[in-house]
Formats: C-alpha cells, structure tokens, sequence
C-alpha cells in the first residue's frame, strides 16, 4: 500500500505487519527532533486494509509472513496475569454492553 510519511511517498508493507508492545519500541522516529506522524489518510488506509489481510490470516494463515499467532502468544504470556484478568473482564463489560445496546434495538415482529 503507498501513503505519506515525512511528506514522502513511501510503500508500508502490510503483509511484514506483526503485533509489538512498548517494551519493543526503542524510539519515535523523528526529523530535526520532530516526531514524524503518518497522515491520517494514510492511516485510514492502512488500519483498513489490515484489518482485510488480519482477517484473512486467522482463517488461512496466508497473507502476512511473520507467524503472528506464535508472536502474540509470546507477548501475551510476558504480560502479569492480574493484568490479562483485568484487560479480560473490561472486554467482557464491553462486549455485555454492545450486546444490551442491540438487545434494545431490536425490534419484535408480530405475525
């Protein structure tokens, strides 16, 4: 996919895409000091069309090279259990939430 980065064309490869946490982010890149921002266009872009490639893999396992089911097992296991519980039960919340939300929404059909 190409996009803007620095105000220059540049190609952001999709299919290299793997997950990462802080602890694996060295730096921001910069120039003159300044943090360099992807547009937000380009961002768009990439958030959708990853999302498509992400959707494919888990199905397939096709699409992106790294083996990010093995790499998010990792990261995964590196994170305390009280906080994977915690992150866990505030989906949950999340998730009951959206469920009341269309639960409300719907509408009953009478014959």
């Amino acid at each position: 996919m190409l996009g803007k980065f620095s105000n220059k064309p540049h190609a952001f490869l999709i299919q290299n895409a793997f997950p990462a946490t802080e602890k694996y982010i060295d730096h921001m890149h910069t120039v003159s000091g300044v943090p360099v921002k992807i547009k937000r266009k380009s961002q768009k872009e990439i958030r959708k069309n990853f999302s498509k490639v992400k959707s494919k893999y888990f199905k397939f396992h096709k699409g992106i090279f790294p083996d990010v089911i093995k790499i998010k097992h990792l990261l995964v296991r590196e994170i305390p259990l009280k906080e994977r519980i915690e992150s866990a039960k505030k989906q949950a919340e999340l998730l009951n939430k959206n469920i009341k939300c269309e639960k409300s929404k719907s509408i009953e059909i009478s014959k």
